[in-house]
């Protein structure tokens, strides 16, 4: 089914009237993202999504950090049943990411080189909703890209292939940004570009979400499964959770650099101050002996803190190798062995904590952005979420 085959009662769906027709697909499929039934949705940010659903706009949604731009995207194309697609646009992301490239494949036994399209032909030719997340993070070099496929035909010529794809009929693009193209004048988005005026103004719609007001943030919360609740200290930033084989809970905060154990009585937090300041504690991961291993996204280190020693021996730090490590995921195996992925060099390491030393593997492919790691005895799973893949590795 390539075209919207139903009229969608929006009062019904999403809480108020639309002074449009809204269309969306009967059935679900493969890229439909899961509904939430809990979502509140904002109705001018909500009308803005759906314009650009029913009369093919695009749409960039700007707002800060935590506001529910991406979300809110995808529980609109939830609720339409229409297929939804995120690209986030990290500096790692190149043309040839978005386009495609010449790869070796296996044809008939026999090794042959063909043409592999990247996300962006793919969601083009397809009754697709592309969300671009992270649009004012992209690489200026790279942004040129969605030049031609932002005007109203939406054409996409591959100079490698001497083809033109013509865009889908049910084919959409949405972008959400933390800054308006203008760059960062507040401090907070370091790493945001200046965008290209004459691609701002092919975005025909131009959103801002802010915060939830406090009542309908409550009403939101109340609508959710019971849950105890405790604030975590020094604002906003928990990141990684993790539980002890005691049933101990840690998390770390990446925004106010430190870890915590919090009281499962009371939702207090118990503050354990790493030693490195400002290290950017980003995931959190118990060994079997109820150790906490930390991987440190500013500092590019790996710390260890064992909340039954004292004094100084509380806390251990090993720098990861390379010039600049980037440590994202920790998880520590069955045989108390410390895998981290390190986004600077593109690798995964696993560090000996008797040894101290550290082996490390590079991912066969470019931006691979590792944020997660886990695993069974004998296998360590990762999640690539710059590609398509998901790696193993086997230890046993």
């Amino acid at each position: 089914m390539s075209t919207p085959d139903r009229e969608v009662d929006v009062r019904r769906t999403f809480g108020f009237d639309s002074p449009f027709a809204v269309r969306g697909y009967s059935r679900t499929s493969e890229h439909v993202p899961q509904i939430d039934t809990a979502y509140r949705f904002d109705p001018d940010t909500t009308l803005a999504i759906l314009a650009g659903f029913s009369f093919g706009r695009n749409v960039l949604l700007q707002g800060y950090h935590g506001t529910g731009k991406t979300s809110h995207i995808e529980q609109v194309a939830a609720r339409l049943n229409w297929p939804c697609v995120r690209i986030n646009l990290d500096g790692h992301v190149s043309r040839i990411d978005l386009i495609g490239k010449d790869a070796i494949v296996i044809r008939d036994g026999k090794q042959v080189t063909e043409f592999v399209e990247g996300m962006l032909p793919w969601a083009l030719t397809r009754n697709v909703a592309l969300v671009l997340d992270e649009y004012d993070a992209g690489r200026p070099d790279v942004m040129f890209v969605f030049q031609r496929v932002l005007e109203s035909d939406g054409a996409l010529t591959l100079i490698d292939q001497s083809r033109v794809l013509r865009r889908h009929p049910a084919f959409r693009m949405f972008a959400t940004a933390n800054t308006v193209g203008l760059g960062d004048a507040t401090g907070l988005y370091q790493g945001t570009q200046l965008l290209n005026q004459g691609q701002l103004d092919r975005w025909d719609i131009v959103a801002t979400l802010n915060y939830l007001q406090a009542p309908t943030e409550i009403a939101a919360t109340e609508s959710a499964p019971a849950q105890t609740e405790g604030e975590a200290p020094r604002g906003r930033g928990p990141y990684g959770i993790c539980a002890t084989p005691r049933g101990e809970v840690w998390y770390c905060s990446l925004a106010a650099s430190f870890v915590a154990q919090i009281d499962l009585k009371t939702g207090e937090s118990r503050i354990a101050e790493p030693p490195t300041k400002g290290q950017g504690a980003r995931r959190v991961w118990s060994d079997s002996h109820g150790r906490i291993w930390v991987s440190e996204w500013n500092s590019g280190q790996v710390s260890l803190h064992d909340p039954r020693a004292r004094g100084a021996s509380q806390w251990r730090a090993w720098k990861l190798p390379g010039d600049s490590p980037r440590t994202y995921a920790v998880y520590v195996d069955d045989k108390d062995m410390v895998w981290l992925s390190d986004f600077g060099a593109n690798a995964v390491l696993r560090f000996d904590p008797h040894s101290e030393r550290f082996d490390s593997w590079t991912h066969p492919r470019e931006a691979a952005s590792v944020r997660q790691i886990l695993g069974r005895p004998g296998e360590v799973w990762l999640p690539e979420s710059g590609t398509e893949h998901i790696a193993l590795m086997r230890t046993a």
